[in-house]
């Protein structure tokens, strides 16, 4: 592997990564209404403080009874230990561990990442196969049953298949923040996944049941933060719908969902929505209309790994907000944490007053401070 190439790819998304507990309410949320969410989110603490807790965990998940039917099931469990092709996709490097102090710091919280995605995946797999086997299915006869349970298990927690692309995974997570999270996003929101006769019934019955509690969440949570005084934006058409917005700081507990509904939404009217002032346009008519292509371009340039991005916005001499780029802190930003850049940008913007809100960044919503511009 090219040194050069993982230290400015790799360990750049690693260290974007750290310092937090986000998998719950990211590649976690599809399954937050199962009860085996919250026993594994308790647990990541464990894993955090402990590292003989996280090495005892393996050691309990390998002697498992099902730990072979689940491996030869499809269900992905992933370490920070190891090769590199086994850890997570924002974790492939394991440079940052080694930097004095700071890398203990990584290592807890890559830990505790990695060691609530396994533990959840187990329970959420081994629920399956009992529900499978009171069903009358059985692995030696229905195989085909329990390798759709590790699709859905694994889609279901952010390690989507990448399908005929599957070769070039590892140039793909270059690229990308995390391919086989945008592929698990595309598998849920596809209304096929819940209508595909392919897949067992009682699966299908599952992931539906998944996703309307996934969106009980998220309605839940903006009509609370609506009665804590917060703005909701309930505007498909906008980059801030369904975010709670104080000031300009935006709280997003969608999971990395709203930018495909957004993009969704656009297309198909033609239309977006100003979040600075509500104004509609259309995509196609006007000076320096995006069209339906740039809607596309828009919603994977947000999808890039930190330093394509950042080479992308080289190119285009303009941030994601549509400011110049500044230097030298773009450079900066690319090995700053993102829990750390959202409290710096909070208090660029809107001042010690607004900081508590970078908490919520801890444990995986989007947390994001800046002033709109009319264009986007």
């Amino acid at each position: 592997e090219c040194p050069a190439k993982t230290i400015t790819v790799e360990v750049s998304k690693a260290l974007k990564a750290t310092l937090d507990l986000s998998f719950g309410l990211r590649q976690g949320l599809f399954f937050i209404r199962k009860p085996q969410f919250y026993t594994s989110f308790a647990k990541q603490f464990k894993f955090l403080v402990s590292e003989k807790a996280y090495d005892d965990f393996g050691e309990y998940l390998i002697q498992h009874p099902n730990y072979s039917l689940l491996r030869s099931m499809g269900v992905d469990f992933t370490d920070v230990k190891g090769i590199v092709s086994k850890r997570e996709d924002v974790f492939r490097s394991n440079l940052i561990e080694r930097i004095p102090l700071f890398g203990r710091l990584a290592k807890a919280s890559n830990r505790a990442f990695t060691g609530f995605a396994n533990k959840f995946r187990m329970d959420v797999a081994n629920d399956m196969i009992e529900k499978a086997t009171k069903l009358g299915y059985t692995p030696e006869k229905d195989f085909h049953v329990f390798q759709a349970i590790g699709d859905y298990v694994n889609y279901g927690t952010g390690r989507g298949n990448l399908g005929k692309l599957e070769n070039a995974a590892d140039v793909l997570n270059d690229v990308f923040w995390s391919p086989r999270l945008i592929s698990s996003r595309l598998k849920i929101l596809n209304p096929y996944t819940y209508i595909n006769p392919k897949t067992p019934k009682f699966i299908r019955k599952e992931a539906l049941k998944d996703l309307l509690g996934m969106g009980a969440f998220v309605l839940t949570t903006s009509g609370l933060g609506y009665i804590a005084g917060l703005d909701i934006e309930t505007d498909p058409r906008s980059s801030d719908y369904l975010k709670q917005r104080s000031g300009k700081t935006r709280l997003d507990f969608g999971g990395g969902f709203f930018p495909y509904v957004v993009a969704s939404a656009r297309l198909i009217t033609g239309e977006s929505k100003s979040p600075a002032s509500g104004a509609v346009s259309s995509l196609t008519e006007g000076y320096k209309a995006p069209g339906r292509v740039g809607v596309v371009g828009n919603l994977l340039r947000n999808k890039l790994s930190p330093m394509v991005g950042f080479a992308y916005d080289l190119l285009q001499q303009k941030d994601f907000k549509g400011d110049p780029i500044e230097y030298p802190e773009a450079v900066v930003d690319l090995f700053v944490p993102m829990v750390v850049q959202d409290f710096t940008d909070i208090y660029k913007e809107e001042g010690i007053s607004k900081l508590p809100l970078g908490a919520f960044g801890f444990i995986g919503a989007g947390v994001q401070s800046f002033d709109a511009p009319d264009s986007k």
